[in-house]
């Protein structure tokens, strides 16, 4: 386990920075999706209540 994760770092460390930038807006939306699907309401529902929780840590 710990020598995949050394692996995914170091191809991930291999990208360029808009490369790293896309691959992480990948993973974010993905988050989004899953969200959205287990609370039973559309992707942009999720991700309004996501900026709005984030929005009050700033």
């Amino acid at each position: 386990m710990q020598q995949k994760r050394e692996e995914m770092k170091k191809e991930f460390l291999a990208l360029t920075p808009s490369q790293r930038i896309r691959e992480m807006e990948f993973v974010f939306n993905e988050f989004v999706k899953l969200r959205a699907k287990r609370e039973r309401i559309t992707e942009g529902e999720a991700y309004l209540r996501y900026a709005e929780r984030t929005e009050k840590n700033y």
